[in-house]
Parts: structure tokens; sequence; C-alpha cells
């Protein structure tokens, strides 16, 4: 089996479930959280290390409570963190995800 190479982002996603998006100056509290794995990059490596491929991720983390996040990630996926570089001078990339009641 050849090796698959992805070079990308390693986001973890913090998606928040609320009964409406915020408008300006306004406060919405949400319903639940939910802390997850994200990054195009990351998850093209997740998904073709599921398909059966030989792969390494190559990337940047943080030396942050969210690098903890991806960490658990590859052990938990049995996948090499060879290729991914940990940083005392960035932190690792997150993103905030809104879901509102219709789904949207």
């Amino acid at each position: 089996m050849k090796k698959v190479f992805v070079v990308g982002s390693l986001n973890v996603d913090l998606t928040v479930y609320t009964p409406n998006f915020p408008v300006a100056g306004e406060t919405v509290s949400g319903s639940s959280l939910r802390i997850g794995m994200g990054g195009k990059g990351s998850n093209q490596a997740t998904a073709a290390h599921r398909c059966g491929g030989d792969v390494c991720m190559v990337g940047c983390i943080g030396r942050d409570a969210m690098s903890d996040v991806v960490r658990r990630h590859y052990e938990n996926e049995g996948m090499s963190r060879t290729y991914i570089a940990e940083s005392d001078t960035t932190e690792t990339g997150t993103a905030l995800i809104e879901v509102d009641a219709s789904g949207q």
C-alpha cells in the first residue's frame, strides 16, 4: 500500500447548538456544546485512514489545551503524529460552529 501524505489544517471544532443565531449585541444561551476534531486536512486524513490508507498528516498544532483534543483523536484512530509539529508560538486552530433549531 502506498503512503498518503495530507498537508493541511488541524482544527478543533466547538459546535454550539442554540435556538437562534444572535444578532449584534445579543447573548443567546446554547443548549449544548460538542468539542470534536476538525480541519479540512485532518478530516481528509482521517477519512483516508478509515478507508485503509497508510496516512501521514503534515501540519502544526500549539502546545495548548486544544492540542490535547488533536493528540487524543490521532491516538484513538491509531494514526501517526510524526509529521505534526507542536509550536510554543502558535495556538491550535479552533473553529466555532453555531447550529440553530432548524439545523442551519
